[in-house]
Order: C-alpha cells, then sequence, then structure tokens
C-alpha cells in the first residue's frame, strides 16, 4: 500500500498574493509537497540561482510568484 502525501500548506494558498518558492535539485523520499502552481492564476516575477556552495549537496533556484 502506497504512502500518502501530504500538501504544505495548501489550505493556506488561497489566501496568498505572493509565493516564494525554492527548488533544490534533489529528490530525498518523503511524503509532503507543494502543490503546483496554476500558470493561468500565477506568474513568475523573478528567479535566483545562487553559485553552490562547498557545503552544498545541491544546487538550488530560488522563484518569485504573483498571483495574476
Amino acid at each position: 500500500q502506497g504512502r500518502r502525501r501530504r500538501v504544505v500548506y495548501g489550505d493556506r494558498r488561497p489566501r496568498a498574493d505572493r509565493v516564494v518558492l525554492t527548488e533544490v535539485g534533489l529528490a530525498p523520499e518523503g511524503d509532503a509537497a507543494f502543490p503546483a502552481l496554476d500558470p493561468t492564476a500565477w506568474a513568475e516575477v523573478s528567479r535566483d540561482a545562487p553559485p553552490r556552495g562547498p557545503k552544498d549537496d545541491a544546487s538550488f533556484v530560488v522563484k518569485v510568484f504573483e498571483r495574476l
């Protein structure tokens, strides 16, 4: 039987006007997920990909979305 996936912040999203989302270049095991943003309701307004540091296990990208 598969594990049930928990949605993180799902109940708060309808009230949000801005989302700061960090995408990490890893695929760890777990049961929590942030649901996909609807591209008809959200626009990416900025993106930053800082250089990977010597102690970082993975690269990452910080994206900022605003509600349309």
